[in-house]
């Protein structure tokens, strides 16, 4: 992004049948997509860091022209909201390190770590009782961690177990790289898979090049 420009997060409608909707605009700033809601509320991220690392996390109601602060600059990022609409998870590097928070949403209220030694890229099951995120492990590679949750009035989580680890590390940056099927029971990922070397037994050395092509051939 350049310094100065303006960037847009746009509606589209999937038959075409009107023109794209500009829903806010911000100067100067790297904006992100985030969950938009049933109701029509959308929640974003917005950075005025060029290398995209200081976020805050904002909520646009439906019609509206700017983004109501939820979560304050630099603390939060990779938010996703519950299915019951009522809690929000992010992770937050305010600390030093990474740990998955959940806050009332859209808030004010108080915040709640959930992980425990580190942990990013929260993700809620369809069901709301289990929040998934991501936990560096060593010497390589990321645990997939599970916590069981309650929330009604309040926010309660039990104790970080892990489910299982995958070689290749996922942490995903500012939004969430991976995905749960709605029974809980399979998980998607990405995988980069090294291409393998081929030996090079031939270079031809080819002259004049240019003749070629003025001879239009």
């Amino acid at each position: 992004m350049l310094l100065g420009q303006n960037e847009t997060l746009i509606a589209h409608a999937l038959d075409g049948s009107v023109p794209d909707q500009a829903l806010v605009q911000e100067r100067g700033r790297a904006l992100v997509p985030g969950n938009w809601l049933a109701d029509g509320r959308i929640v974003y991220q917005s950075s005025p860091d060029l290398n995209l690392v200081n976020y805050e996390i904002k909520l646009l109601e439906p019609g509206g022209h700017t983004g109501r602060i939820i979560v304050p600059l630099g603390i939060g990022k990779a938010p996703d909201v519950s299915p019951d609409g009522h809690w929000l998870a992010y992770d937050s590097a305010q600390t030093g390190a990474r740990e998955v928070i959940v806050q009332a949403f859209p808030g004010p209220g108080s915040r709640t770590q959930v992980s425990a030694g580190g942990g990013s890229d929260p993700a809620w099951s369809a069901d709301g009782r289990t929040l998934y995120y991501l936990r560096r492990a060593e010497p390589a590679g990321s645990a997939v961690i599970a916590v069981d949750v309650a929330a009604s009035s309040v926010f309660t989580a039990g104790k970080p177990r892990e489910l299982f680890r995958r070689p290749e590390s996922q942490s995903c940056g500012t939004t969430r790289c991976y995905d749960i099927s709605a029974d809980g029971q399979r998980f998607l990922f990405r995988d980069r898979t090294a291409m393998p070397r081929t030996a090079v037994t031939r270079m031809d050395l080819v002259l004049n090049w240019t003749a070629t092509l003025s001879n239009g051939r």
